[in-house]
């Protein structure tokens, strides 16, 4: 069965609540494909972007012809992960903040989130419609931005939000204002504009307080402590998130106190704390299942699975992924569904099933295009340009790495900065570039050591070595690769440091030292053997053997 897409032009809240006889016929259309789940469709906003979603569903159904062609699909509208109770009792708290809501408005909207948790989005959406046309104030505004977003309509929620804002300003509303600028931070984090979302939750906070509403007060501590934490600041995003600790167990909310324990776990993964890390995973999983978030579920398991990766574990980590995926896909959660195949990815990578990663990478990117998230664009173009390399194609490698530091450059996200000069950096050096190779690595180490990445410490250690050794400066490379083995031997990266050990034993050949080359190569040959890194044992084999003749 081939896959078929359907393109639909988002329209206007007018339209929507009152469709003329056209409309109403594609509105139909849209409930049917809703309902059979035999096409799949989309929303569009602007031409421009109905071109960038028709080249992604092209290159993704020759991708689909090309791995199989026997390959069924089987397309499915995905349900939203909308947690009715939360959104019921944020919406209680927004009445009594409202003035005089219209009873049909309210009752238009509860029923909008019964279809949209039921995959009915087209009729939510009316309902919305409806809701909004009938009565145009900050309830009904708030409630369509956050449809949008759930949907992942980001610039069409913008558009609500913004209205909310002004017409909250003009009320002089401070819930309302408070709400609206916090949803907007939201949004704009996951766009990836840091700095707008920072200055947003700063906003939002300053209201909270002035009303002592003390879980919102705890709900910004914690948005502003994440996003200062992907920018690399760890230190003022630990002190947030104990803010915001203190204040959710206080109050007794479990969903606030899962999620600061999860994000106090990637500070510890951060630092290469693992086992403190998986312990706060851990706790905040039972947190989760105790309140019933699927979402937090998914999302820790995919951490732990990330540090098993970081530890070789790696049949060990495809497991917990793909767990993570079945939850995420189980609650139609398309961020989550984008990170657990970024996860597989790298997992395939790393074992070198490069056919299998790119499959998982390029589906990632899909999403995250959908999604408009910025962030997760600019992983997967890196991880394309390490396939593109290990491929053998430096000039697809580079331009690869080069749009994903772009796109990290743009949101400021600092971890990836280095990730991506440190990557541009190898490729450069494999290319001859010496002088180029040698500023990026430079830069990666800078940031690394700035927003204390260790692992990403150790990798520049090894890239800068690289570097000196093409150099012919023996010693400083050495000095290097042994700094780059202590590091990866605290976060258990045995194969990192096989390969270390290999590199400082070609280090002796070359200053004619045959017999300490010997010694670090058997060293290598322990640790490779142990973890039965094949492809390491045999390289290390043929060196040995050439050295006895």
């Amino acid at each position: 069965m081939k896959q078929i897409v359907c393109f639909f032009k988002s329209v206007s809240p007018n339209q929507l609540a009152n469709p003329k006889c056209q409309l109403e016929k594609v509105l139909e259309f849209k409930k049917w494909i809703e309902n059979e789940k035999i096409l799949l469709y989309t929303t569009f906003l602007s031409v421009n972007e109905f071109c960038v979603s028709l080249r992604m569903n092209l290159a993704k159904w020759l991708r689909d012809i090309e791995s199989s062609t026997e390959k069924i699909i089987t397309p499915v509208t995905p349900k939203i992960p909308v947690d009715i109770k939360s959104i019921k009792l944020e919406n209680e708290e927004l009445t009594k903040a409202g003035n005089e809501i219209n009873t049909e408005s309210i009752e238009l909207i509860e029923n909008a989130w019964r279809l949209t948790e039921e995959g009915k989005l087209t009729e939510a959406e009316i309902q919305l419609s409806k809701a909004l046309i009938k009565e145009p104030k900050e309830y009904q505004l708030l409630n369509y931005s956050r449809f949008l977003f759930e949907t992942g309509q980001l610039d069409k929620s913008l558009v609500m939000i913004n209205r909310a804002i002004e017409l909250s300003n003009k009320s002089i509303n401070d819930k309302f204002i408070a709400k609206s600028y916090s949803y907007k931070g939201v949004v704009l984090k996951i766009k990836g504009d840091y700095e707008g979302a920072i200055g947003l939750y700063e906003k939002a906070l300053v209201f909270f307080q002035k009303i002592d509403d003390k879980q919102g007060i705890a709900n910004q501590l914690g948005n502003l402590a994440i996003v200062y934490k992907e920018k690399g600041n760890l230190v003022k995003a630990e002190e947030l998130l104990n803010q915001s600790l203190n204040i959710n167990t206080n109050l007794g909310c479990d969903e606030g106190v899962a999620n600061n324990l999860t994000t106090l776990g990637n500070i510890l993964q951060t630092k290469g704390k693992f086992e403190a890390a998986i312990d706060l995973y851990n706790r905040s999983i039972e947190v989760s299942k105790k309140s019933n978030k699927t979402v937090g579920i998914a999302s820790n398991y995919a951490n732990i699975g990330i540090i098993l990766q970081v530890q070789e574990k790696y049949e060990e980590a495809e497991k917990v992924f793909y767990k993570a995926l079945s939850l995420d896909k189980k609650i139609g959660r398309l961020e989550g569904v984008a990170n657990q195949h970024g996860n597989l990815g790298n997992n395939y990578l790393y074992r070198e099933k490069l056919d299998k990663a790119f499959e998982m990478y390029s589906e990632s990117l899909r999403i995250n295009k959908q999604l408009g998230r910025l962030k997760g664009i600019a992983y997967d173009y890196g991880n394309l340009g390490v396939i593109l390399r290990k491929k053998g194609d430096l000039n697809g490698a580079e331009i690869m790495h080069r749009k994903a530091l772009k796109f990290s450059e743009k949101i400021g996200e600092l971890k990836g900065v280095a990730i991506h000069c440190g990557n541009i950096g190898s490729i450069l050096l494999l290319k001859g570039d010496i002088e180029g190779a040698e500023k990026m690595c430079e830069r990666a180490l800078k940031i690394d050591e700035k927003v204390g990445h260790l692992e990403g410490i150790a990798n520049q250690y090894e890239n800068i070595g690289d570097i000196y050794n093409y150099k012919g400066k023996l010693d400083i490379s050495e000095e290097l690769f042994h700094r780059a083995i202590d590091i990866n031997k605290k976060l258990d990266r045995f194969k990192k440091v096989a390969i270390l050990y290999g590199k400082i034993g070609d280090i002796k050949i070359n200053k004619g030292q045959k017999e300490s080359a010997v010694e670090y190569y058997k060293i290598s040959h322990k640790i490779a053997s142990e973890k039965q890194y094949t492809q390491i044992i045999d390289l290390l084999n043929i060196k040995m053997n050439n050295l006895k003749l």
